[in-house]
């Protein structure tokens, strides 16, 4: 598959966007509003999981909104980003802004420069992950809990 892109909106009860034992060749990109109405816990916005592998990059564009119960970007389970993660919008979520764990690798570097509203983490990457690039925010992370968490995980 080439590209998965989201100009309009997406509004469910589980998750936004969910890449599981799959490949994106290309980027997967917001451009719109994904809400996810499930409440607390109730689901990703942008969701890679098990070895799953998406070729591009993983953006939230300006004017981009997630909000969502659970996290708003997770990349976890062996999955593999050969790009960037950006978010140039807004997250709002109930757990974590950003969220790479569980043996999971980003290529290229996590770049917040627009706003990140999580009630645990802002950015949180497990020590069983790899990012081959950078971790910056030039944007605004409002979090209660850290702002950019590196963590053990096994």
């Amino acid at each position: 598959m080439g590209d998965i892109t989201n100009s309009g909106t997406i509004d469910t009860d589980e998750d936004g966007i969910l890449v599981s034992s799959s490949t994106v060749d290309g980027n997967i990109t917001n451009s719109g509003d994904i809400t996810i109405t499930g409440g607390k816990g109730g689901g990703e916005g942008i969701y890679v999981d098990n070895d799953s592998e998406v070729g591009g990059s993983i953006i939230n564009t300006v004017d981009a909104s997630i909000t969502a119960g659970d996290d708003g970007i997770q990349v976890i389970s062996s999955s593999t980003v050969g790009g960037d993660i950006i978010n140039a919008g807004s997250i709002d979520v109930g757990d974590d802004g950003i969220v790479i764990y569980d043996d999971a690798s980003i290529d290229g570097s996590i770049i917040n420069s627009g706003t990140i509203d999580a009630d645990y983490d802002g950015i949180a990457v497990s020590s069983s992950s790899t990012i081959e690039g950078d971790i910056t925010n030039s944007g605004e992370i409002n979090a209660e809990d850290s702002g950019i968490y590196l963590y053990s995980y096994s």
